[in-house]
This record gives C-alpha cells, structure tokens and sequence, in this order.
C-alpha cells in the first residue's frame, strides 16, 4: 500500500505543479473541489508529494509515504532539494 501512496502523491505533485500538502490545503477551503479530487483514482492530497522542476519545467516528482505523522513532508522536501541540487 505504501507504494501506491508514494506513487499518487507523486503523479498528483507533478500533475498539479505544486506540492500535494499546499494543495490539500487549498482544496479543504473548498468542500466541492476537496470532495472531488478525493474521488479521484491515483491522487492524493495528503503530504509528501513534491514536484521537481529543471529549467522550469516539471521533470518529475517526489512522493514519500509510510512514515510516522509528520515524517512525509520533510523527507519528501530533503528529496527535492538533494534532487534541485544535482541541477
């Protein structure tokens, strides 16, 4: 299962151009749009999801899942920034 979710947070992130926790975020403002995007097969709105850009442009993405409350978010954001780095 923590496959799954790594690879949705990742493919929503890249998708949407912005981390799945500033989504999530936005999208709780607006029961619609939240009820919607959870509908959604293969997305999530959970924290961990991280694009990564190059050049400016969406090269992928990061999705980091299965860890104790609060650990996705950082581990995913060390992920991209070790990734931006290597640019």
């Amino acid at each position: 299962m923590g496959d799954q979710r790594r690879t949705h947070k990742a493919v929503t992130a890249a998708g949407l151009r912005v981390p799945t926790v500033a989504f999530g975020k936005f999208a709780a403002q607006d029961p619609v749009l939240l009820a919607t995007m959870a509908t959604q097969p293969g997305s999530a709105l959970l924290p961990g999801g991280i694009p990564i850009t190059v050049g400016g442009a969406i090269a992928g993405a990061i999705g980091v899942a299965g860890g104790t409350k609060g650990e996705d978010q950082p581990i995913a954001e060390a992920g991209a920034a070790a990734a931006a780095a290597s640019d």
